[in-house]
């Protein structure tokens, strides 16, 4: 089994995912890389996801600049969109991210 992680050569760092479903969020999307929050339709099947991308709770101290955060929501996906969607989260910030020690 290949992952994405194999895939795309990512450094190892830290990249959380959850799902949550309503009502309950015991995983907390929010404060995750990237969260999904299932949708069901009118016969209470799954229809995709509400998709949450950049909390953190990473801080680090004395350092202003970095702050905890809950994360954004970013719209509606199918289920068949999820994983494309969740790796283009995750290659935004094997691009973009602040890998310094």
């Amino acid at each position: 089994m290949v992952t994405l992680f194999d895939k795309y050569l990512i450094p190892f760092f830290q990249f959380k995912i959850a799902i949550a479903v309503p009502p309950t969020n015991d995983v907390d999307v929010f404060t995750n890389d990237v969260g999904f929050i299932a949708i069901v339709d009118e016969d209470g099947k799954l229809a995709g996801f509400n998709v949450t991308a950049g909390g953190g709770m990473g801080v680090t101290h004395g350092n202003k600049k970095t702050y905890p955060r809950t994360g954004s929501i970013l719209g509606f996906v199918t289920t068949e969109q999820s994983i494309v969607v969740a790796e283009k989260i995750m290659l935004v910030q094997r691009d973009n991210g602040n890998r310094a020690e």
